[in-house]
């Protein structure tokens, strides 16, 4: 089927559809809008594409894509737009869209996405409009987009969303609009979110569960929608007296008093009611992460100006300083909330040194006004903290219980040798902080006296390696140790250990396996099958030149007997050797030729005499 030359719009949804293959380059020469939703496509040959070179619209929603790879679009420079909403899309691979530099918009809406796929993101340095509604992520982190030419932002209807960080939007210079409504369980937005876009206009943050908005974001949006959420007039009242203007449903949105009853936004002038200093919890008071992981524990309050103190399980407590606002981050001491005795020391306990100036010193727990961060989280960590958010002399406290648990990774040998051993492991610690922790396999032997460190990749996929110059017929303790260098010393974050004992040192006969024994076999049979069958033929060769042999001499003695024979009756020579057999037939036929009646008898016997010679000649 054959299309004009200026074929432009292609629409093949509904049918079902499970591939789609161009044969020939003629059949869509000029296509720039191919729509293939509502099929059952479960992934995106790399030959899809390779024939619509100038396309520049795709929209294959509504299919059952798992994943995208780069090759799926090599062919398809031209690109600027994709539709990928309401697939299953759970993960990107390593620069799935690493060709697609031009692309402007990018639907990834109601897929299975957990967490934001930044590192992907970042490749689109054009991309102008990006939709994220409908996953599964629960927070907006900063150096979750780095998009510089976005300026349409929509994650609406993302039920599982609680919060929006400090600077989550910083590193979007152009953004013009965020849509966030839908989204049930947010419930804090910081004031600090929205501090570097200075060409906002419009963010909607309707149908959420916000009870308070920070004033920053009237300030830094033209229009804001907040309607049908569980506002708190006494918090909300401050922002609207100021930027009224700004509320596009000001007269339809409400807020509720202490009292329970509903005022709208436009009616709070004459509301009298403060904010209650209560500390908001994005995800509950119980909590579990898992060693390594890095990890925050969120509280913050409903107005900026509160103080946020901290009390860790051992009783110390820790103010945050609502003054700082120019990172937002008060980096602590981690020696002044851990219940383990720290010495310093540059070698660990396995005998592994580290170089106490490689890293610069960054302490592994950090406060701000919204969040208690652990670089990485140890098994010490677990326990009660307490949340207090203070205003003048109200205070008002919420304890967080945080359960820290062990994974579940062993170690254990798939092959042991005399002088080696493979060793491999389940699974590996969720680790962020790579520049400070590092994987660590230690091998000590039953006496202590020889043991190594080998320091292996946080990034090996493979989660195995193989350990040679062992000894034979000795007991080894291997040890999978993750360690975290800090301040000059090497503390263990989680370690798991297995006892080997290596094989004997076979003799050479003991090694030897069946395989090897029946090839062994063969060969030899083979050669001794080569060599007898050599010496067959060699001796049945030399017979046959034997026997060769003496026929040639029975010849010659045969020609000597009649030679002599002639001789004895007076008759002339017919010996006949090879040089004179030519002369000799000249001869005898001239005398034959020449000769009279009176030599007939003798003619006769002569013929039959080289008849006879001839015949002994031929044998």
């Amino acid at each position: 089927m054959n299309f004009p030359n200026n074929f432009r719009y292609l629409d093949l949804s509904g049918n079902a559809l499970t591939s789609f293959n161009t044969p020939r380059q003629s059949t869509f020469p000029s296509v720039t809008t191919l729509i293939l939703r509502a099929n059952k496509f479960q992934a995106i040959n790399e030959h899809m594409l390779r024939f619509t070179t100038g396309l520049e619209f795709l929209d294959i929603s509504y299919n059952r894509l798992i994943g995208v790879q780069s090759s799926n679009f090599f062919a398809a420079q031209k690109l600027k737009a994709i539709n990928f909403s309401h697939n299953m899309i759970r993960r990107f691979d390593y620069d799935s869209f690493s060709p697609l530099y031009q692309l402007e918009m990018l639907d990834l809406s109601f897929n299975d996405l957990k967490s934001i796929p930044g590192g992907d993101l970042r490749q689109f340095i054009g991309l102008r409009v990006l939709r994220l509604d409908g996953n599964h992520f629960d927070k907006i982190v900063e150096g979750d987009f780095v998009l510089p030419a976005l300026r349409e932002l929509s994650i609406s209807n993302c039920f599982s969303l609680r919060l929006v960080e400090s600077n989550a939007f910083s590193s979007l210079p152009s953004l013009h609009s965020v849509d966030l409504s839908g989204s049930s369980n947010l419930v804090f937005i910081s004031p600090h979110a929205f501090a570097k876009n200075t060409v906002l206009h419009s963010v909607n943050i309707s149908k959420t569960r916000l009870e308070t908005v920070p004033k920053a974001l009237f300030a830094s949006a033209d229009n804001v929608t907040l309607g049908s959420n569980p506002l708190q007039c006494g918090c909300i009242k401050a922002a609207v007296d100021l930027y009224s203007t700004h509320i596009v449903d000001v007269n339809d949105a409400s807020c509720s008093t202490l009292s329970g009853f509903a005022k709208r936004l436009s009616d709070l002038s004459s509301t009298s009611e403060n904010c209650r200093p209560e500390p908001i919890l994005p995800f509950g008071d119980t909590l579990t992460a898992s060693i390594g992981e890095f990890f925050s524990i969120y509280c913050t309050s409903r107005e900026a100006t509160d103080i946020v103190s901290w009390r860790f399980p051992n009783g110390t407590e820790f103010s945050t300083d609502p003054s700082v606002v120019v990172t937002f981050t008060k980096f602590l001491d981690v020696n002044e909330f851990l219940n383990v005795p720290i010495h310093v020391a540059s070698t660990g306990s396995h005998g592994y040194q580290f170089n106490p100036q490689m890293f610069s010193y960054r302490p592994r727990i950090s406060i701000t006004s919204e969040q208690l961060r652990f670089d990485a989280l140890f098994a010490e960590d677990s326990g009660e903290y307490r949340c207090s958010v203070r205003r003048g002399s109200h205070i008002s406290h919420r304890a967080i219980r945080l359960n820290v648990i062990k994974p579940s990774i062993s170690l254990y040998a798939l092959e042991v040798g005399s002088h080696y051993a493979t060793l491999a492991w389940n699974d590996s610690l969720k680790i962020k902080a790579t520049d400070r922790i590092h994987l660590l396999l230690h091998v000590k032997d039953a006496t202590g006296l020889a043991s190594r460190t080998i320091q292996l990749s946080l990034h090996n996929p493979w989660f195995s390696y193989n350990v040679m110059r062992l000894k034979p017929n000795q007991n080894y303790t291997f040890c999978l140790c993750y360690a975290m260098h800090e301040q000059g010393e090497e503390r263990a974050l989680f370690e798991t250990c297995t006892d080997i004992i290596t094989l004997q040192n076979l003799s050479f006969f003991h090694s030897l396996s069946l395989p090897t024994v029946l090839i062994l076999i063969t060969v030899g049979v083979s050669l001794c099958v080569l060599f007898c069958f050599r010496n067959i033929y060699l001796r049945f060769h030399i017979w046959q030149q034997q026997k060769y042999r003496s026929r040639m001499n029975q010849s010659i003695s045969g020609q000597s007997f009649f030679s002599s024979s002639s001789s004895n009756g007076r008759e002339p020579s017919l010996s006949v050797t090879y040089e004179n057999q030519l002369q000799i037939s000249l001869s005898q036929t001239a005398s034959l030729c020449y000769s009279g009646p009176e030599s007939t008898s003798a003619r006769r016997d002569t013929v039959s005499s080289d008849r006879l010679l001839t015949e002994d000649m031929a044998l």
